[in-house]
């Protein structure tokens, strides 16, 4: 399954670990349903849309085992779409003046060889 989602071993344990995969072993191997391989593809959703782990716990038990519902925005209320959209806008504007503030600084500095310099030398890289 790691493979197949381009996850790492350590990834797919984490998970199992926080309870977001059911672990079932044969033998010394491990097994995963399809429960199991909707449940990754909905974290990985989850997290490409800014959910904590915590949160898409959260989606994924109030989900239940309705194999009917089939992507995360199923399991999710009109109210946490809401929420999630103002927050990742709230980044968004963060993220944006951050980047406006390191462009304007870019631009004031002057053209030397040594000018990617500065962050190593402080930080003792």
């Amino acid at each position: 399954m790691a493979r197949d989602f381009r996850l790492s071993i350590r990834a797919l344990r984490f998970y199992e670990d926080r309870g977001l995969l059911r672990l079932r072993r044969e033998s010394t191997n491990r097994r995963y349903d399809a429960r199991d391989r909707l449940h990754l593809k909905m974290i990985l959703k989850g997290k490409q849309l800014g959910f904590t782990l915590s949160e898409i716990r959260d989606i994924l038990a109030c989900r239940g085992d309705d194999s009917g519902k089939t992507e995360l925005e199923m399991g999710l209320l009109p109210e946490q779409i809401s929420a999630q959209i103002s927050y990742l806008e709230r980044q968004r504007s963060q993220i944006d003046a951050a980047i406006n503030i390191l462009r304007e600084a870019h631009r004031r500095l002057p053209e030397s060889p040594r000018q990617g310099a500065g962050l190593c030398e402080r930080s003792g890289h």
